[in-house]
């Protein structure tokens, strides 16, 4: 253990380091004409493990603005994705039609920062770098007893933030939670990447609504705080978005984040629960279920406002309140050029 968390300081130390690299003779090209193919990505720079922007298919042709040599040293063209966009794809994954190249020389300065996850765990430490034991689905398993519900509302016109909540929801659905077993939605979910399938969609960062990877699934864990809420389960880590949302009373969300934030509940039941969730229709709905037969209680959830910004949450079971948690969120922020329909935007509670 000693050693692990030793490991832990010295990764950490590491990645907090920003390494200025200069790069010499890097060879960029003014290029035309137009590059075409069958199937292939475009990606945020020259270089195979950035992300991907955009995909060229069906011999669909992209004009070239310059050519390049990416960082595995083939040649890269720098292609206008849209009237908005610009990409870089591989020379070799695609079909160049006609136009001519000028080469130049230049001398660049390449800023490199690596992040605080530490590579070697499956879950991004928290402050307490608890790693829990993993969960297991029982999708056949005999739970016969409801302990709570709760559905959340979506627009099901949102391809990319219906695909992202299906994904996260997939991972939870039919979790089996033993007595005493706790629950973390970023250790069951997993990293949102592309490669695990997720979408770029609205998320809220820094007081701010902007599109980020995997957007839409803090209304999966929202939904699935409302639930444990209401099947009086413990609550160990919940957290809120800084700015209000609509598809949960206020106060009440429960915001997720990769390396920061994570929503975590315990089983303190006597009995084994399952976790069923369903997205779709417009519709999450979260299910608690229990093997045996237990007494939840009289569960009342209320919310109170303490001030212009703050909210409290109570819960009582049996006239007593036995969980409590605080919200404090912040004015949407607005540009120089603010008009009269933005300062009706700020009125609204913001969807994630």
């Amino acid at each position: 253990m000693a050693e692990r968390i030793g490991k832990w300081i010295v990764t950490a130390c590491f990645c907090l380091v920003t390494v200025l690299c200069l790069a010499p003779h890097l060879t960029v090209s003014a290029a035309t004409g137009k590059v075409s193919a069958s199937s292939a990505n475009i990606r945020s720079s020259a270089d195979s493990g950035s992300s991907v922007v955009a995909s060229v298919l069906n011999g669909n042709k992209l004009n070239i603005l310059e050519e390049t040599t990416g960082t595995d040293g083939k040649v890269w063209y720098k292609v206008e994705v849209d009237a908005n966009r610009t990409g870089y794809i591989r020379s070799d994954l695609v079909t160049k039609d006609g136009g001519s190249t000028t080469t130049t020389t230049t001398t660049t300065t390449t800023t490199t920062t690596t992040t605080t996850e530490n590579m070697d765990t499956t879950f991004a430490e928290s402050s307490t770098r608890k790693i829990y034991p993993a969960l297991h689905k029982d999708k056949d398993g005999d739970y016969p007893y409801k302990l709570a519900q709760y559905t959340t509302y979506y627009d099901a016109k949102n391809e990319t933030r219906c695909a992202n909540m299906a994904n996260a929801v997939k991972k939870i659905n039919n979790l089996r939670l033993s007595r005493g077993d706790t629950f973390s939605f970023n250790q069951t979910v997993g990293k949102r990447t592309v490669t695990s399938g997720y979408k770029e969609a609205h998320v809220i960062v820094n007081g701010e609504l902007t599109d980020g990877l995997g957007g839409g699934i803090c209304q999966v864990s929202s939904t699935l705080f409302q639930a444990v809420l209401r099947a009086n389960l413990e609550i160990v880590s919940r957290t809120n978005h800084s700015l209000t949302i609509s598809y949960v009373p206020v106060g009440g969300d429960a915001t997720v984040d990769w390396n920061s934030k994570d929503f975590q509940f315990r089983n303190n039941k006597n009995s084994d629960i399952k976790i069923s969730m369903v997205c779709k229709n417009g519709k999450i709905t979260c299910t608690v279920y229990s093997k045996k037969k237990i007494r939840v209680g009289d569960v009342k959830i209320k919310v109170k406002k303490v001030g212009e910004d703050d909210y409290v949450l109570t819960r009582t079971v049996d006239g007593k309140k036995n969980y409590e948690t605080k919200s404090h969120y912040q004015k949407p922020k607005t540009t120089g050029t603010t008009t009269k329909k933005n300062n009706e935007k700020k009125k609204k509670r913001i969807a994630q």
